[in-house]
């Protein structure tokens, strides 16, 4: 390993701890364990990576940086897509409503349509046990 190379990953190191924990008394730039921070460390190690191609090896993964980052800002990402998506979905008496209303007056394409969204807010949501006796 080269001096410079050895350097650099010192220097990474000591950047990527900046993120993830208080040091001298500074506080990191974002809250530790945050969407940002983890946004920021992986833009760091996407940096370095392009600087220094040869950190893609198994010593620059065993910093513990870009898998761990990667997987953990993936699992946000979703956290905050699954708020979002259910933020956007109607209530049930709404959903109920509209399902009454296309079976009432619709027709045969939109009941379709009014089916699959059923279908997908019962995969999210899990389907309610039945009361009616067949």
């Amino acid at each position: 390993m080269t001096e410079e190379l050895r350097l650099a990953i010192k220097d990474f190191k000591s950047r990527i701890n900046s993120f993830n924990f208080v040091i001298n008394y500074e506080e990191p730039q974002f809250p530790i364990g945050s969407i940002e921070s983890y946004k920021a460390q992986l833009d760091l190690a996407n940096e370095y990576l392009e600087k220094h191609p040869e950190f893609n090896n198994e010593a620059f993964n065993t910093i513990g940086l870009p898998l761990f980052v990667k997987k953990r800002m993936d699992h946000l990402i979703e956290v905050e897509q699954l708020k979002i998506n259910h933020q956007e979905q109607p209530s049930v008496s709404e959903l109920l409503w509209d399902a009454y209303m296309i079976l009432d007056h619709g027709d045969h394409d939109e009941r379709l349509e009014m089916l699959g969204i059923l279908e997908k807010h019962f995969c999210t949501f899990g389907k309610p046990r039945s009361r009616i006796k067949r």
